[in-house]
């Protein structure tokens, strides 16, 4: 299984220094998205980011770009929540069939509520969707901090799904009024979308794995 993350800026590269004890000790097999590779002397495999700023659709091609490329099941944390994992999960987890998430919007995003994609930051995504014929109600806004990728998902219609819905949402996070920065943000549903699109069968992690077992954080 490949271990996926990103550390694009020195606060991210620092996390998983951070975390470097926890990574070898387990010897997770680390791949790292990073605009500074040089940082990490070749311990893990590295890859050099190089779009002049982040969008948060990044992380989510890449990992599944790595399954693709890898043909291997791919667990992927975003670097400052690499300590959220617990020992358990170094020791115990072995996978799953089916496309693994810890949690929805259902708990502390406050561009969410119980009715769904209804406030106007959402018009040209939910207009995306109805052009997709994909109904807004059947999309699952996922935590994306960490998820699971087996080997056997079809990754390429998947990176196709994800790469056709991430202008639309890059718009959005640009254009809108949203209390979260960062372009791209909101990708939780363009997973979402893309997950949904393929008809892909989803199960939630087991939350032992985690030291932090709040579902939903935004930082």
């Amino acid at each position: 299984m490949i271990f996926a993350t990103v550390a694009v800026g020195s606060k991210y590269i620092n996390c998983i220094y951070r975390q470097k004890e926890f990574l070898d000790f387990h010897n997770f097999d680390v791949h790292i998205l990073t605009d500074k590779p040089e940082m990490f002397n070749k311990e893990y495999t590295t890859y050099k980011y190089e779009n002049t700023v982040w969008s948060y659709f990044d992380k989510l091609t890449f990992a599944f770009r790595l399954n693709l490329q890898h043909k291997e099941d791919v667990f992927f944390s975003d670097g400052d929540d690499i300590d959220h994992l617990d020992n358990n999960f170094g020791e115990e987890f072995k996978g799953s069939k089916n496309f693994l998430y810890k949690g929805d919007w259902s708990a502390g995003n406050t561009l969410w509520d119980t009715d769904h994609f209804t406030l106007p930051y959402w018009d040209p995504f939910t207009k995306f969707l109805n052009k997709q014929n994909v109904d807004p109600k059947d999309i699952l806004t996922l935590v994306e901090q960490h998820f699971y990728i087996p080997k056997n998902i079809d990754s390429l219609s998947i990176l196709r799904d994800l790469e056709t819905v991430k202008p639309v949402l890059e718009y959005t996070s640009i254009m809108g009024d949203s209390p979260y920065p960062g372009l791209g943000s909101g990708e939780g549903a363009g997973l979402g979308y893309a997950l949904t699109k393929n008809n892909i069968q989803i199960e939630k992690f087991n939350l032992k794995y985690f030291l932090n077992h709040e579902v939903y954080t935004m930082d």
